[in-house]
Parts: structure tokens; sequence; C-alpha cells
């Protein structure tokens, strides 16, 4: 997995999504409202997977994005993809700079499944407070 920093789920690379078959005509997916970026936007589609191996924890049926990005981090064979933040949260989380390792100990939220919102609207605000107008 990459080292790119994400908000969502689980983001898989276009290459792994092709040659896994990931986006086959069976499994149920919608277009990624939020993947823009400084960039620009990123084609991706998203639904879940059966589950996430992590060592000895399984994440089940997580939201998935499947890139279709040409080119950029997500169009990469570096790496299969990116684990976000939706799926780190499960965890408490132990940076072993000494050891060059990561250690991952599941939290209260761990067995709570990872939800999509899908209203299609995203709040951004550029001022440090959001004032009621009206």
């Amino acid at each position: 997995m990459s080292g790119h920093g994400s908000g969502s789920g689980l983001i898989l690379n276009r290459p792994f999504v092709e040659s896994e078959h990931f986006l086959r005509p069976d499994r149920h997916t919608l277009p990624w409202l939020e993947g823009q970026g400084l960039g620009g936007g990123i084609a991706a589609s998203v639904g879940r997977i059966a589950g996430l191996q992590i060592g000895r924890f399984l994440i089940k049926h997580p939201v998935t994005m499947f890139s279709r990005a040409a080119n950029g981090p997500f169009a990469s064979t570096e790496s299969q993809g990116n684990i976000g933040a939706m799926i780190l949260e499960k965890f408490k989380a132990i940076l072993d700079y000494k050891n060059n390792r990561v250690i991952l100990e599941p939290n209260a939220r761990f067995d709570a499944p990872t939800d999509y919102h899908r209203s299609g609207r995203i709040l951004v605000s550029v001022e440090k407070t959001i004032r009621h107008l009206g």
C-alpha cells in the first residue's frame, strides 16, 4: 500500500483493479465524488470488497475506491493502493520509527461497519469559522 494520505477507506490503484478484475459487471459501484485534490480529480468508482486482511485483522466489506486514473499515484504499479483514515480509525496506531514498523491494535470502532455518504454534497470552508447567514 502507498503512503498517500486519504480520508477514505481503501483506494486500489488502477493496474491492480484491472489485473484482479475488480470492476466486473456484477459489482455495484457509484462514481467517486470526493476524488479531488490539488492536482485535479481522480477518476474512480466506489463500492465494497468482501474483506481487507491486515496481518491477523480482517476488515469486513470496507468502502473501496477502484481507481480508473490514467496517471499519477493511483495509476502506479509500485503499490496496490492506499489504506485511508476510514480503515485506520479502527486501530490504535503505534509508529515505531526505531524499528521501521507500524503496530496496529484494534480499538472500540474495529467492528463498526465503514460507511460511505451518498448525499453527493461536500462542504468546503475557506474561512476559519462558518457563519450562519440568514
